[in-house]
């Protein structure tokens, strides 16, 4: 044996390695091994999302312009329903003001009624009609202070008569009445209705309250 062969078999008993062949997915059925990490940051991905851009606000639809005014049709539909509803009121509001008005004259009545009874208290006796109408200027401390006869729509007036008998001219009564004397007769006839139960009468535009009858 020369020199040279043990050299030859000792690089022989050395095995060289070789590199192992992975094994093919296709063959193995297994899926390929994912390497560890090696500490590196992951690659940041970008956002597949688009981003969304502020939209601007849409113009509103605009219709058709509204009409200027009312038609012909409209005016005359307005005008029958105003002309109805004054036809209705009207008359209403004209007998609730008659009725207020025929109040104030029984309000007139009552208090020339009160100072006539209360000159009677004093005096025992009623005082004579005023010639050409009026109150008796005895009777003016008696009324309310301020009281006027005369008012725009009426005037207030005072009658005292006896009843005497066409054979004998016995005195048998004396009547005593607040007369209003106006010219609106449907003020007159309210006022009458007012008045009640009470004795009353018409004469022409003079309207006579009986107070007493003695």
């Amino acid at each position: 044996m020369t020199e040279k062969e043990p050299e030859k078999r000792k690089t022989a008993a050395i095995p060289r390695p070789s590199a192992a062949k992975a094994p093919s997915p296709r063959s193995s059925g297994a899926h390929a091994a994912v390497p560890p990490s090696t500490g590196a940051q992951p690659t940041a991905r970008r956002s597949t999302a688009a981003v969304k851009r502020p939209t601007e606000p849409q113009a509103a639809v605009k219709g058709p312009p509204p009409k200027a005014g009312l038609s012909l049709i409209e005016i005359g539909m307005l005008l029958a329903i105003v002309v109805s509803a004054t036809v209705v009121l009207l008359p209403k509001l004209e007998d609730r003001k008659r009725q207020a008005v025929a109040a104030e004259i029984l309000q007139d009545v009552d208090a020339v009624r009160r100072a006539m009874f209360t000159f009677y208290s004093d005096s025992g006796y009623f005082p004579r009609s005023v010639t050409g109408g009026g109150l008796p200027a005895s009777i003016v401390r008696y009324l309310p202070q301020g009281y006027a006869p005369r008012k725009q729509a009426w005037t207030v007036g005072y009658e005292s008569w006896s009843n005497r008998t066409r054979s004998l001219h016995v005195k048998t009564k004396q009547q005593i009445g607040v007369t209003i004397t106006t010219d609106n007769a449907k003020l007159g006839s309210t006022a009458m209705d007012l008045y009640g139960n009470y004795p009353k009468y018409a004469v022409g535009s003079k309207y006579v309250f009986m107070i007493a009858g003695l």
